[in-house]
């Protein structure tokens, strides 16, 4: 199975604060795998990325 990078999420998370942009979330076996800031995120070998932009 492939993992899977999304950036550009709006994360909304459930505990009453706000929406948080601007950040990426990572699936690996079918599983988020790794959720925060792009630059903070774990660089792994042969992940593939996509964004939310829409140019």
């Amino acid at each position: 199975m492939m993992d899977l990078v999304i950036r550009n999420v709006k994360l909304i998370d459930g505990t009453g604060s706000g929406p948080q942009s601007s950040i990426s979330l990572e699936v690996s076996n079918g599983a988020i795998a790794w959720v925060g800031e792009e630059s903070a995120r774990p660089k792994r070998h042969g992940t593939r990325r996509t964004s939310t932009d829409r140019a």
